[in-house]
């Protein structure tokens, strides 16, 4: 919940084993960003392991991120997000789809607040102007 005490986000798996004292591992983890109680990403992958103290999130292998309002799509693998700060990241491949083009990287940053998107290495893209 955020200070207003609306949802922040959300994560739903099809399985979660939870193991005393450590992370809790999930199957198919499937998570929901809010802002102002309105969806604004989404993010879905095969696995994830939960911190113990729940603000940390490691999206094991294929990993998709979407925002809701805009049609952007981000695939990459093995992605580490920061409930607390909303800020996701990785250093694999990484390729960022939009209706204006695809874009090519090695490692990402999101930041899922502000909806900013950090490519961060070897950048290439096909852009079509509209």
């Amino acid at each position: 919940m955020d200070e207003h005490g609306r949802l922040k986000n959300q994560l739903i798996a099809e399985t979660m084993i939870h193991y005393p004292d450590r992370n809790a591992t999930l199957t198919a983890p499937y998570m929901v960003f809010y802002k102002e109680a309105q969806p604004t990403w989404t993010v879905r992958a095969e696995l994830a392991e939960v911190s113990p103290d729940g603000n940390q999130v490691w999206l094991i292998g294929n990993t998709i991120l979407g925002q809701q309002q805009k049609t952007m799509e981000i695939i990459s693998r093995d992605v580490w997000v920061q409930l607390d700060s909303e800020q996701a990241e990785t250093i694999a491949p990484t390729t960022l789809i939009s209706n204006y083009g695809k874009t090519h990287s090695i490692g990402m940053r999101v930041f899922l607040s502000t909806e900013r998107v950090d490519l961060l290495s070897h950048v290439r893209g096909h852009y079509v102007l509209p």
